[in-house]
């Protein structure tokens, strides 16, 4: 009787493990406690079939869950699964949507004015439109200055104050 409640140990440690991971899979994604447990079950119910059993238990235990594994694998890569899971729309340009400093280009050699003072960080408006902007060079520059735009850094424009006439 020893050795059917070991085996139904075994088997329902590698149910409890596959339960775990897809868990992970599908209700709390990415890396984390579900799929931790599932691999402490794993190496608990190894370790079990190995020292009740015997050797080729454990071996067979190991066999059963890598073959329950590669199932799954095959199973989720067969139906596309995984494109159920994950976001498979791209943001493009052409449909209105682009990335802030693939934008900056258009700013280049214009003329804004100081919204608040660069110090040398700040914000600068250009044609009705508020931006972070750098003061070239790490100067201070007063806030309502004119500036102009001569280079972009990350998604900030570098900015120097022009000259009063």
């Amino acid at each position: 009787m020893n050795v059917l409640n070991n085996i139904f140990t075994i088997i329902f440690g590698l149910i409890a493990a596959i339960f775990f991971f897809l868990m992970e899979l599908f209700i709390i994604p990415g890396f984390g406690l579900m799929g931790i447990l599932g691999i402490a079950i794993l190496i608990i119910t190894t370790y079990m079939a190995y020292s009740n059993l015997g050797p080729e238990a454990g071996i067979y235990t190991i066999m059963a869950g890598t073959i329950f594994a590669s199932l799954f694998v095959y199973y989720f890569i067969k139906k596309n699964v995984f494109k159920k899971t994950t976001l498979q729309y791209r943001l493009s340009k052409e449909d209105g949507y682009a990335i802030r400093h693939l934008l900056m280009n258009e700013y280049l050699d214009k003329k804004g004015k100081t919204l608040t003072p660069l110090r040398p960080i700040g914000i600068i408006e250009i044609e009705g439109e508020r931006l972070d902007a750098t003061a070239e060079g790490g100067l201070f520059i007063e806030k309502d200055s004119e500036v102009k735009v001569v280079g972009i850094e990350g998604n900030k424009l570098k900015v120097q104050k022009c000259k009063e006439v």
